[in-house]
């Protein structure tokens, strides 16, 4: 988790860069959002920049997607993210391209966490504003 807690009822923007996996390389990348109860949404990204996000625990077992976009883009292996977080809605960008808008299916409590696999630098250059 990062060390702040964002207020989400005035919005929280999250920029930064993620390392996607290597081609072949099943472990997904991507972000936690808590939502209480010891559970959360994650956005989970691929080696080609597709995202999966839905229900996870918040020890990141038990991941269930409730959706899978493909923008069928060449993101490169370094893309820049962008995560905007208000009351339970989330939009995720890559690059500047809309991958999802999301409705969370509880409140959000303003923690985020990063899921990084074994490359604990793969989420970096991080900045965070209301």
């Amino acid at each position: 988790m990062l060390a702040n807690t964002f207020d989400v009822q005035q919005g929280v923007i999250l920029e930064g860069t993620v390392v996607l996996p290597e081609a072949g390389d099943t472990t997904r990348r991507g972000f936690y959002i808590d939502c209480g109860k010891d559970s959360g949404t994650a956005i989970l990204l691929d080696a080609q920049g597709a995202a999966a996000l839905g229900g996870i625990k918040a020890d990141l077992t038990g991941f269930t997607p409730e959706k899978n976009v493909d923008r069928e883009m060449a993101f490169g292996p370094s893309p820049r993210f962008r995560l905007l977080l208000k009351h339970s809605l989330i939009e995720f960008y890559l690059n500047d391209i809309l991958i999802e808008c999301f409705s969370l299916p509880n409140a959000a409590t303003g923690r985020i966490g990063l899921i990084q696999g074994a490359d604990q630098a793969a989420i970096g250059n991080l900045k965070a504003w209301l």
